[in-house]
């Protein structure tokens, strides 16, 4: 459920929508009380976070690794970057999207790598999002890479658990992100995680089909 946003967030919410960073870099470095943690989990009516926003204002990187020092006092354990908004995107989507400088991406995907295949309700992932709207070829290169990286060594681990499988080795790459996808949201598998013995029934299910 969303927040009522309120308080110095709020401030820091307006000061996001206007791209004014060097203030919300302030803002950000004042917020250590629990309250203004749990409002940086605030989703506005279109499902936006702060980060969400200043990831589409190509935010700088300094700005982003507060926010996110900032959610990892959140005594729940919540993940802001998990977060989606109402077109199923994460803040890494939004970044693919309209960010234009790689350190910033580099830094989302190392703190919550799942995104990169995450395409939620039929949205496509952050690779498939640059591909068509960000004019920046690092930005692809980066989001390309990465998301191979990850889906290689992801098969690895299934490969592992089930054997040697001709069905799963002949799938293209598109297949691969989207077979993880549903292993990630229908057995909560959450990619360079726990959970191998949660997968295995669907890895089955898809070997049997």
């Amino acid at each position: 459920m969303n927040l009522i946003l309120m308080g110095p967030v709020a401030w820091l919410y307006s000061l996001c929508i206007s791209q004014f960073w060097q203030l919300a870099i302030t803002e950000i470095q004042s917020l250590l009380d629990n309250d203004a943690v749990d409002q940086l989990f605030f989703q506005d009516q279109r499902g936006w976070t702060i980060i969400m926003i200043a990831c589409m204002g190509s935010a700088p990187l300094v700005l982003v690794q507060l926010l996110i020092a900032k959610a990892k006092l959140d005594p729940l354990n919540r993940c802001l970057l998990a977060l989606t908004d109402n077109n199923g995107w994460m803040a890494l989507h939004r970044a693919a999207r309209n960010h234009n400088d790689p350190a910033v991406l580099k830094f989302l995907i190392s703190e919550h790598p799942m995104a990169l295949c995450a395409a939620i309700n039929g949205s496509r992932t952050p690779q498939e999002i640059a591909n068509v709207n960000n004019g920046s070829a690092a930005i692809t290169s980066l989001l390309t890479d990465a998301t191979n990286a990850l889906v290689s060594r992801n098969y690895e681990r299934i490969i592992g658990l089930v054997g040697p499988s001709p069905a799963l080795t002949a799938l293209a790459a598109p297949a691969r992100i989207a077979f993880l996808t549903s292993l990630k949201h229908e057995h909560e598998f959450f990619y360079e995680g726990d959970g191998d013995h949660a997968c295995t029934g669907i890895i089955y299910s898809f070997l049997s089909g």
